[in-house]
C-alpha cells in the first residue's frame, strides 16, 4: 500500500492541469498514490488524466458526473490507501520536495497532521526553478487549536486544505460539505478544532495559482452568498471547539464581512435579498460593544466595529469612505 493518497478534484482546468499533476510526479518522495478525480469536467481534463494515467502506475483515475469539489474530495478519501493524505487543487503547483518534508514531520510525531506556508501565484512565476530544502524538522512549532482558529483568519495562512498533510484516520471523521463554496472554511474549523493540537511548519512549499477563475476573483453573488455563511459556521464551530478565542473570532469574522460587503457593493453585486443575508450573517456574530471596546483591535477598525454593532448598514458605509 502507498503511504500518501493525493487527492485532486478536477473541474474545467485544461490550461493548468499537466503542469500540476506533473509537479506531483516529480516529488523526491515516490510513495504516493495519486487519486485524479475527473468531476465531469466538460473540456479535455478526462482525457489528460487518462494520458498520465497510462504513463505511472501510481495514478487512478476516476470519472463521475458533476457533483462538486466536496463531493469530489469525500470520494477520494473514501478511495484513499494511504496512512496519509494530502489534497491538491488541479490549478496549483507544489514544491518538489513538499511531501519528503511533509512526511518527515509526521513520521516523527503524533500530530494528526501539518500545515506548511505556500505563496501566491501567477502563470508568469510558473517556470522558477524552485529553491533546493533541507528537512527542518527543527523548526517545527505546536499549534495549539486555538491558535490555528485565529491563524487561520490571516489570508496569509488561511482555511486551505491543500497547504497540508493529514493522517488518514484522522480525516476520515471529517467530510466535506456538498453543495456549497468555501467549504473549506467549514471543514477547517472542524478538523483544526477537534485536534487540540498540530504540527506547523513556517516553509513555503505550494505555489497557490490567482487566475481570473479563482473563486476568490468571482464576484456573482450566487458564488459570494455562500462565503457568508461559511464563515457564520466558522464562528458557530469556534464556539463549541475553541470557547476561549470565540470572541476574538467573532469579531474578526464580523470585521470581514463589512470588508466583503464592500467588495460586493464595488463589484455592482448587491441587491435586497443579498444585502439581507449579509445581515443575517453578521447578526450572528452577536457581537457587542464591551467586546469591542476590549479587543485588541486599533482605533479605526474599533470605530467600525463600535457603528456595526448599532447600524450594520452604516458600517459598511462609513468604511467604504474610510479607505478611498
Amino acid at each position: 500500500m502507498p503511504l500518501i493518497s493525493v487527492i485532486v478534484p478536477i473541474y474545467k482546468v485544461e490550461q493548468y492541469l499537466a503542469p500540476c499533476i506533473e509537479s506531483i510526479l516529480c516529488q523526491s518522495f515516490h510513495d504516493f498514490e495519486l487519486i485524479l478525480i475527473d468531476d465531469g469536467s466538460p473540456d479535455r481534463c478526462g482525457e489528460i488524466c487518462d494520458a498520465f494515467a497510462e504513463r505511472d502506475e501510481r495514478i487512478r483515475v476516476i470519472h463521475q458526473e458533476n457533483a462538486g469539489v466536496s463531493t469530489a474530495r469525500n470520494l477520494g478519501l473514501e478511495l484513499a490507501r494511504g496512512e496519509y493524505v494530502s489534497f491538491i487543487d488541479p490549478d496549483d503547483l507544489i514544491h518538489p520536495q513538499m511531501f519528503e518534508i511533509l512526511y518527515a514531520v509526521l513520521d516523527n510525531t503524533q500530530f494528526p497532521f501539518v500545515h506548511c506556508d505556500f505563496h501566491f501565484m501567477r502563470d508568469s512565476d510558473e517556470n522558477k526553478v524552485p529553491e533546493v530544502k533541507s528537512i527542518p524538522l527543527s523548526q517545527v512549532q505546536v499549534l495549539q487549536s486555538e491558535q490555528g482558529f485565529l491563524k487561520m483568519l490571516d489570508g496569509n495562512y488561511g482555511h486551505y486544505i491543500w497547504k497540508g498533510m493529514y493522517r488518514t484516520s484522522y480525516i476520515r471523521d471529517f467530510s466535506f460539505r456538498p453543495g456549497v463554496r468555501w467549504e473549506d472554511v467549514i471543514w477547517s474549523g472542524e478538523v483544526v478544532g477537534n485536534a487540540k493540537q498540530y504540527a506547523y511548519l513556517p516553509i513555503d512549499l505550494y505555489s497557490y495559482r490567482i487566475h481570473n477563475l479563482s473563486l476568490v476573483r468571482t464576484y456573482e453573488w450566487k458564488e459570494q452568498r455562500y462565503y457568508f455563511s461559511a464563515f457564520e459556521e466558522y464562528v458557530n464551530i469556534a464556539r463549541r471547539l475553541v470557547p476561549r478565542v470565540a470572541t476574538i473570532v467573532e469579531i474578526d469574522v464580523f470585521y470581514s464581512i463589512i470588508v466583503r460587503e464592500n467588495i460586493l457593493f464595488q463589484h455592482g453585486c448587491l441587491n435586497k435579498p443579498a444585502k439581507k443575508e449579509i445581515r443575517s450573517s453578521a447578526r450572528a456574530c452577536r457581537v457587542n460593544a464591551i467586546k469591542v471596546l476590549k479587543s485588541q483591535n486599533s482605533i479605526k477598525r474599533k470605530l467600525i466595529l463600535l457603528i456595526g454593532v448599532v447600524s450594520f448598514p452604516l458600517a459598511c458605509f462609513l468604511r467604504r469612505k474610510m479607505v478611498r
